[in-house]
């Protein structure tokens, strides 16, 4: 089963940022799963990329693994918003917490991590959505993309480095991310 993400590429300068990180969403997915080398291997790091292009209409899209299953947000939200269980805390944020251990380990940083962007998958495992504003650890600069001084993310999740200039944001703003989703 897939899923796809699709972007209109018409527009102005901010659709034409938008369009580029896109294109590097698709490669640090595809990477991801050229690496993990079997969609088994990469059950715990992000959705399976299979394929990328350019629709008749002008859309890029992006086709990648289908994930059963409910994003923190949606489990916050089935649950009215109530605190959930410490050891449901526990076992989900030891889960995400693996996985962006995972996805640092490749090479990159999320820096926008937040409840809509970890899936828990109906067999328990975590996926780490939304790629597309991460940025690879071997890259000097994205500045073409963000701007020197400028912030980039979740403003409730955001470490107070990568909201001074989100080009700073290394593997330490994620885990301050993950805290305050686990708080959250």
């Amino acid at each position: 089963v897939i899923s796809g993400k699709e972007l209109d590429l018409l527009g102005d300068e901010e659709f034409k940022k938008a369009s580029k990180r896109f294109d590097r969403e698709a490669k640090a997915l595809k990477k991801i799963t050229e690496k993990s080398n079997t969609p088994e291997h990469n059950a715990d790091i992000t959705p399976t990329y299979y394929a990328e292009g350019l629709l008749p209409n002008g859309k890029k899209f992006i086709v990648m693994e289908k994930i059963n299953g409910v994003t923190l947000e949606q489990l916050m939200l089935q649950s009215d918003r109530k605190p959930l269980t410490t050891n449901v805390v526990l076992n989900v944020g030891a889960l995400a917490a693996t996985s962006f251990a995972m996805f640092h380990k490749q090479g990159y940083v999320h820096r926008d991590i937040k409840l809509s962007n970890i899936m828990l998958r109906t067999d328990g495992r975590v996926k780490l959505l939304d790629v597309g504003m991460h940025r690879a650890t071997d890259e000097e600069s994205d500045e073409q993309l963000t701007g020197s001084g400028a912030a980039l993310g979740t403003l409730t999740t955001m470490s107070p480095e990568q909201l001074e200039d989100a080009q700073n944001a290394d593997e330490k703003s994620d885990v301050w991310s993950m805290g305050c989703v686990l708080f959250e």
